[in-house]
């Protein structure tokens, strides 16, 4: 410090300040383990100046401070503890220390104990623990889990991380895996008509189905033991001594036709037991009661009744019949007086003559009756009819006759129509002759012609009707119609009778229906609406109405049919998605060759047909166009350019006062990106300090991310859209 008195006198005193001191001390901590542990934690601070810890006096009981050195101190922590240490140096800066202790662990540790099953079982039993705090199992294979195939116990050992050790005593006492016993009491097994009841126990807790079960009939009946652990045992009592069944007598065959002899009857019952008698024979009609008891005291009783024994011969009764002269036929009728066959109920006498009628009664008696006749005359007169026409005809036709003997009742008769006409000759004694004389030759009808199904449903085919006659000639059996129209059809029959049948055909139509609002074989890039003027569609297999919008993009066939079969189908596709061009991005720069790709379409680069997948070189602008069959478009435009932006008149200037370094370009490319990078020692390129964006005039200037110092080398780099770089190398200027 310089000074003058008053008198002019110069004078100076050196000052020096050493006592500043505004650094805050700090205090490093180091630990003796942060592993978990079941001892004391010693925590060592390291402090970077002699300190005065203001707050070591209100630090936990459970932890010990103690001073090593002026700079070093020693904290033992007995538990775990989160502190903060405060501190301030001789100048009184203040500083602190969070000193936090978690890894004390000095408690051993427990485990809650549970079991699959705590109820009388016959299963195995799962015991598992569940520790109080994360532990490793030092037996059991480490498993928390053990399974009792049997009652026992066993003890789990673990230890926790800290070390600390811990034990789970368990103990299973309930599994029982030995079946009941199932005792059944004494029961008839005697033969019997009577219900038999068996009763059961078990020997030891649990359940029966049963404890008695009633058997109204044999068959058998399982008891079911369950004790309290869920073991079955099971026992099946079968009973074959109940008989409620009376006893059946059987009866061998015996004759139940009539007879007139005596007849025997056997029997036989169907089981162990006895009968009152094995056979009877009847002399008579009659009855005679079976009775057979079973060894189980059921009793049946059977009559047997006989009412087909007859010893008595039947008698014939002849009926009133014709015994004067007669030309018919006589006959007799008889009958018998019971039941049994004649040889004949009745004999009709054409002639005359005798027969015998024979009577035979159902027990084989037999009685024989003989009749006579002698009055029957059969002789008839003859008629003699003479030739008339049998030619086919539409005319009347007559027939005459005559007999050789009595009279007629007509000598002719004339036939209008097809029919016939009995002549009738009579002779004397009543004879009589009937001729018949059947006209079948007249035809007056005219002949019926049918038509055969034909088509007449719309139809695109010929239609082929075919026809018949009843009678006489067609003058075609068929025709065909290859359009709409008519046709006679003409039946003459042999008799000269003619039938004209005219057919009208309404029904051809080969005509293919009309499709509208989209083309075979085209491609839209927007909604259609097809439309048909007949029939029904279908597109893609589905079911199709006119006029239906279709939007969504895929290829389609539309089949439309009418109802007379024609068929209209129409292919045609929507594509609403523009071609997908690769290889070039949209409005991207590129200082290489380019290959630009299409997946679809015609393209044209620059307005010039161009071909997928053709390289380009040259540096330019350029825009690609592609479109695809259905209209679609996609444009990208982009540039190449392989030359190096100019970076022309850049200076580095730092100016000490604003303490700011400050690059500038006098022309570069617009839009280039501005890097600028230290200078190494041995010439290569250092860190980068800077960086900015030419503007659209050309230029730039930026201010570096810090100072740099006079004539210090820097590379300025200049990097385009398309990635091409230009450097140059300036030097640092202070101002």
């Amino acid at each position: 410090m310089k000074f003058v008195d008053r008198a002019g006198n110069p004078g100076s005193v050196l000052v020096v300040v050493d006592n500043i001191d505004k650094d805050a001390p700090v205090g490093s901590l180091t630990y003796s383990t942060t592993d978990w542990t079941n001892k004391n934690v010693t925590v060592t601070v390291e402090m970077t100046e002699p300190v005065e810890f203001t707050n070591d006096e209100a630090l936990p009981k459970t932890v010990k401070f103690e001073k090593v050195d002026d700079v070093t101190y020693n904290l033992t922590f007995s538990k775990n503890e989160n502190i903060t240490l405060k501190f301030k140096d001789e100048a009184g800066n203040t500083g602190e220390v969070e000193v936090n202790v978690s890894n004390i662990d000095k408690v051993a540790p427990t485990a809650e104990v549970s079991y699959s099953m705590t109820d009388p079982t016959n299963q195995d039993v799962v015991v598992t623990i569940e520790p109080s705090e994360e532990v490793t199992i030092l037996n059991n294979e480490g498993s928390p889990s053990i399974t009792f195939t049997e009652n026992g116990e066993f003890e789990f050992l673990f230890v926790d991380r800290a070390g600390n050790t811990g034990s789970a005593q368990v103990k299973v006492e309930n599994i029982d895996k030995v079946p009941p016993v199932i005792t059944i009491s004494e029961y008839t097994t005697d033969w019997t008509n009577q219900d038999i009841t068996v009763t059961a126990s078990m020997d030891e807790e649990g359940t029966l189905n049963e404890e008695s079960y009633t058997f109204k009939e044999n068959g058998s009946f399982e008891f079911v033991a369950t004790d309290l652990a869920g073991n079955v045992t099971r026992l099946t009592v079968v009973i074959t001594n109940i008989d409620k069944i009376a006893p059946e007598i059987t009866v061998k065959p015996y004759n139940t036709d009539w007879t007139n002899q005596d007849i025997t009857v056997e029997v036989s019952m169907n089981e162990e037991g006895t009968l009152n008698a094995t056979s009877h024979t009847f002399t008579e009609n009659g009855t005679f009661i079976f009775v057979a008891k079973d060894r189980a005291g059921n009793v049946t009783e059977l009559p047997v009744t006989i009412s087909n024994i007859d010893k008595v011969a039947p008698e014939i009764i002849v009926e009133d019949y014709i015994t004067s002269p007669t030309n018919k036929d006589i006959t007799v009728k008889v009958s018998m007086n019971e039941d049994g066959t004649l040889n004949q109920e009745s004999y009709t006498f054409k002639e005359n003559g005798e027969f015998e009628f024979i009577a035979t009664d159902r027990a084989g008696n037999e009685t024989k009756k003989k009749i006579v006749i002698t009055n029957i005359d059969k002789v008839a007169p003859v008629i003699t009819v003479f030739s008339y026409n049998t030619s086919p005809t539409n005319q009347d036709v007559v027939v005459t006759a005559e007999t050789n003997e009595g009279t007629l009742n007509a000598t002719s008769h004339t036939f209008t129509e097809n029919g016939y006409f009995d002549f009738i000759a009579t002779d004397a004694a009543g004879n009589e002759t009937v001729e018949r004389v059947i006209i079948t030759n007249i035809d007056k009808t005219v002949p019926v012609i049918t038509i055969d199904p034909y088509n007449t449903d719309p139809t695109n085919k010929d239609v082929v009707v075919t026809v018949k006659t009843n009678e006489g000639t067609l003058n075609a059996a068929s025709h065909t119609f290859e359009q709409n129209g008519k046709f006679d059809f003409v039946a003459t029959d042999d008799a000269g009778n003619v039938t004209t049948v005219t057919v009208k055909i309404t029904n051809i139509d080969k005509t293919p229906p009309a499709v509208s609002n989209v083309i075979n074989g085209f491609a839209y890039n927007t909604n259609v609406a097809p439309a048909f003027d007949e029939g029904t569609a279908t597109l893609n297999g589905g079911d199709f109405t006119s006029g239906t919008t279709v939007s969504a993009e895929g290829n389609y066939t539309l089949v439309v049919t009418d109802a007379a079969g024609n068929q209209t189908t129409v292919t045609f596709t929507i594509d609403k998605t523009a071609p997908v061009i690769s290889g070039v991005a949209n409005n991207q720069t590129y200082k290489v060759d380019v290959t630009p790709t299409f997946n679809e379409g015609t393209g044209t680069l620059n307005g010039n047909t161009f071909l997928s997948g053709t390289p380009i070189s040259a540096a330019g602008t350029y825009t690609l166009v592609v479109r695809d069959v259905a209209g679609n478009e996609t444009t990208v435009t982009f540039t190449i350019d392989k030359t190096a932006p100019k970076l022309t008149n850049v200076t580095a200037v730092t100016i000490q006062k604003d303490k700011t370094t400050t690059v500038s370009g006098g022309f570069a490319e617009p839009g280039a990106a501005i890097k600028v990078f230290l200078k190494n020692n041995n010439g290569s390129k250092g860190k980068e300090v800077g960086n900015n964006t030419v503007d659209e005039k050309g230029s730039f200037s930026f201010d570096l991310r810090e100072v740099i110092s006079n004539n210090t080398d820097l590379f300025v780099t200049a990097t385009d859209k398309a990635g091409n770089t230009s450097e140059v190398t300036v030097t640092v200027v202070n101002k």
